[in-house]
């Protein structure tokens, strides 16, 4: 598992990044199976050039083997994921079955997941109480992702609980 940056660097870090404003998080979309999300993965894109955010998809596993032109779209192996974990501040794991080791890589890095209401060994955090180590969408429809996407830029805001999320997060892993 790759070191935890640190907010300073990772904020040096993405300012490198072509294209990617200073102020707006960045969140990664890792996709395993673009055939079986395709369709949903368009109406997420489109829904999210009307949030502040930027965004990279990671096509990854199944992913790799077709030829998908899909905005921001990246086809990437397993030492590849580790870069763009480095510059996420949220990572959205498009698959029914999230895997452990992945989160738990993308969670080293300080991006907070995002992932299906399935995943039994995250806690949806909840804002009121303060406690909780990721955002959670119901079903793998953009609508459910898109909610869970704006639950996080909201959280993003407050540094303080950003932080508890990411720390939850880690002794969850």
């Amino acid at each position: 598992m790759a070191p935890s940056v640190t907010a300073l660097q990772k904020e040096k870090a993405r300012r490198e990044l072509p294209g990617i404003p200073k102020d707006a998080p960045l969140l990664v979309i890792l996709v395993d199976d673009v055939e079986l999300y395709h369709k949903e993965l368009k109406r997420l894109t489109d829904g999210l050039t009307f949030l502040p955010v930027n965004f990279r998809i990671l096509l990854h596993g199944k992913s790799t083997k077709n030829d998908h032109k899909i905005k921001n779209s990246y086809h990437v192996d397993d030492k590849e994921l580790d870069k763009f974990f480095t510059f996420a501040h949220m990572v959205l794991f498009l698959s029914e079955k999230t895997p452990k080791n992945m989160v738990k890589e993308a969670v080293a890095h300080d991006a907070v997941p995002i992932i299906c209401d399935s995943t039994s060994f995250l806690e949806d955090y909840d804002g009121p109480g303060e406690k909780g180590s990721c955002f959670k969408f119901k079903e793998p429809n953009s609508w459910s992702m898109y909610a869970s996407i704006v639950r996080a830029l909201e959280n993003f805001g407050f540094p303080y609980d950003w932080k508890n999320i990411i720390k939850m997060a880690k002794r969850s892993l």
